[in-house]
């Protein structure tokens, strides 16, 4: 665990161009890949969708969010963590976003903010992982339900969210992918 954690703090201290607090998140952007070492141009985009959506949530105290901008460094996340913490790849293609629960850190794919595939809009993977670090939790039912909920309640009675409760349960320190 202690080395993926030097991971991270490894990939974040060269990949992040851009750093920004947003009242309780902080929202980061990052490409290992960008050849002239700034962000491409759809980053802020991708930044801009992931805004939009979160801000009609209620944010977990100090919740990090890095928006990795380009496909080469998603796979390349993906790869090491593999190689530090898990025993399979995720599937590069369908996976959207890594949250460490004990972290309070999600990596998103901006990529699918932005070009989401048929079933899986930028909504429910910014509210699924939201809800793996609101709730402690890595159960995947529980997770996506509570997920669910919370879209329809912010399509029923938009901004009714930002006040909403949840208490942690189950805590179990983890890294947990969307797919």
């Amino acid at each position: 665990m202690k080395r993926f954690l030097i991971f991270l703090a490894a990939f974040a201290t060269l990949a992040f161009a851009e750093d920004h607090a947003h009242a309780q998140l902080t929202l980061s952007a990052a490409s290992l890949f960008s050849a002239n070492k700034s962000l491409p141009a759809t980053c802020q985009k991708e930044e801009d969708v992931f805004l939009r959506i979160v801000k009609n949530y209620r944010l977990p105290a100090k919740w990090k969010v890095v928006i990795v901008c380009d496909e080469p460094s998603w796979k390349d996340l993906l790869r090491r963590m593999v190689t530090l913490e898990r025993n399979h790849p995720p599937d590069a293609e369908k996976t959207y976003g890594e949250t460490s629960i004990e972290a309070n850190l999600t990596f998103f794919r901006g990529n699918a903010l932005l070009y989401p595939d048929l079933g899986n809009t930028p909504e429910q993977t910014i509210a699924h992982e939201l809800a793996h670090v609101m709730l402690h939790s890595r159960d995947e039912y529980r997770v996506d339900a509570q997920a669910d909920a919370w879209m329809k309640q912010q399509r029923r009675n938009p901004g009714s969210l930002v006040a909403m409760e949840t208490a942690p349960t189950d805590w179990s320190p983890s890294w947990h992918s969307t797919r």
